[in-house]
């Protein structure tokens, strides 16, 4: 059974056991680094051991891909701190609906390609050019600003993620899970 044993060393010595069963939504590895996130982990030097405020956690019952996920989850964070972000955003947690894509390359090429037509759409119902069409200028209006406010977060997201990639492959280290077009 998959789960995370806990050692606490204050404020009293006490080992815990906390199982994940998984849900329709999360995966037991995705729980575990949820549980893990929330306890302020970080990764230690041995390989599915986090140390925590309170004492270290040891991931037990996963399979070594699911460890290694685990693991990188943390490490991207690390690499988020190293190329300069002091809270760096979370890396995406897989669930049963995301499994597989993670990169914020998509989203920005859906946006940006997504916000051409309805520009077009706009200034041309504007120019009087599509009559047919009424007042399709009233949803062009509405639905740009919130493009554009999604294409400045993805893009934020996209730089963020771009850095962390350069410093993997400065590092020369193996890409962390998650940082992969697609994963």
């Amino acid at each position: 059974m998959p789960g995370i044993r806990t050692f606490t060393v204050t404020p009293e010595r006490a080992e815990y056991f906390r199982r994940f069963d998984g849900t329709s939504t999360w995966p037991p590895h995705s729980q575990a680094i949820r549980f893990l996130y929330s306890a302020k982990a970080t990764r230690s030097a041995v390989v599915g051991e986090f140390d925590f405020p309170e004492g270290r956690m040891r991931v037990e019952g996963f399979d070594a891909e699911h460890v290694g996920r685990i693991g990188d989850w943390f490490r991207i964070l690390e690499l988020g701190r190293e190329v300069g972000y002091a809270n760096p955003p979370k890396p995406a947690i897989e669930t049963t609906s995301n499994r597989g894509f993670s990169s914020p390359v998509l989203p920005f090429v859906f946006l940006a390609v997504f916000c051409v037509p309805v520009i077009a759409v706009t200034l041309l119902s504007l120019a009087g050019a599509l009559p047919s069409l009424g007042g399709s200028w009233i949803a062009g209006v509405c639905i740009l600003p919130i493009v554009a406010v999604g294409l400045v977060l993805s893009g934020r997201r996209l730089r963020w993620y771009s850095r962390v990639r350069a410093r993997v492959a400065e590092t020369g280290e193996r890409m962390p899970h998650g940082l992969g077009l697609v994963d």
